[in-house]
């Protein structure tokens, strides 16, 4: 048995996962932003605890991996802005709390990792994931090989710049991809046309339900335009940031994770419209779009499979 982690900007999911990629149990915890010592507690409580709900002996545990949204080497975690985390010796201080095998990569490698093995990318030579979420993370497999970079540090295909606006992202650089392409820019979409239209649709929905990412779709279901203008700018800004990669690697497929992978709004425009705009059109080979086999448990699944890799 193993655990597989996977941290997030809002929330920490850890599941047990078998040699076959199967999730036993799972659990989840709040993200807690600041002192990364308290976070890494809450961590490692959270692993004894899923392994308690999976009626697993925690020392059967072989290993646990986790994903981390951010540049990580060697359990090393130098850069994670979303995470607040610069310089974070990340595995060896789990390890020190659970006397565990502790591995950890960037979670977008992790995701890709997961689906590569055991589902969407199975059989894959070329192939492109992106995670959808508070930021964006990439990952990328070409000639049969998962991307690193020196130190682990590259791949970082949320903050290519795909606008001029002046838009200043967490990283320190201005009109990152993943500002315009996140749920994070969704939300504030959302948010603006809300305050924009004050009687109107979106607004109301937003009122009476609370702010979130459903409350765009919902108003477009219901009949409302501005709604449908500003999925379709947000779509756009996607298709931007994927057409750039396509030019560069022309993956077989590309992978869409994240929660937005659920909408069908998102999803099934996209290849359509990669394709068209993408080097060469129809006369270099089509790039298919899918969502994830495992959806919302790539990321734990992902994480499981470095544990699986590298404690061989």
């Amino acid at each position: 048995m193993y655990l597989g982690i996977d941290i997030g900007g809002m929330s920490v999911k850890c599941g047990v996962v078998d040699d076959n990629g199967k999730i036993l149990a799972k659990k989840s915890i709040i993200t807690t932003l600041g002192d990364y010592h308290k976070t890494i507690a809450e961590i490692a409580d959270l692993c004894r605890d899923t392994a308690k709900e999976a009626n697993v002996n925690f020392d059967d545990i072989k290993a646990i991996g986790t994903g981390v949204p951010g540049t990580v080497h060697q359990g090393y975690v130098s850069f994670a802005a979303n995470l607040n985390w610069y310089g974070v010796p990340y595995t060896k201080e789990l390890e020190s709390l659970l006397d565990k095998p502790c591995f950890a990569g960037n979670d977008a490698n992790c995701a890709l990792l997961g689906e590569w093995i055991f589902g969407a990318a199975k059989g894959c030579n070329d192939c492109i994931a992106i995670t959808i979420g508070t930021g964006i993370g990439t990952a990328f497999i070409t000639d049969g090989k998962l991307l690193l970079g020196n130190r682990s540090a590259g791949t970082e295909g949320g903050h290519i710049r795909i606008k001029e606006r002046g838009k200043k992202c967490g990283c320190g650089r201005y009109d990152c991809w993943e500002l315009y392409a996140s749920t994070s820019s969704l939300l504030e979409r959302t948010k603006a046309l809300a305050a924009a239209e004050p009687d109107g649709l979106t607004a109301k929905i937003v009122k009476e339900d609370g702010l979130s990412g459903f409350c765009i779709f919902n108003a477009e279901k219901q009949g409302d335009k501005s709604a449908t203008k500003v999925l379709d700018e947000y779509i756009d800004d996607i298709v931007d940031g994927l057409v750039n990669y396509v030019n560069i690697f022309r993956p077989e497929k590309i992978i869409v994770g994240g929660g937005i992978s659920a909408q069908q709004r998102i999803i099934a425009p996209l290849e359509e419209k990669i394709n068209a705009e993408a080097y060469g059109g129809k006369n270099n080979p089509h790039v298919s779009v899918t969502t994830p086999v495992f959806f919302n448990d790539a990321g734990i699944i992902g994480a499981a499979c470095l544990a699986i890799q590298n404690n061989g």
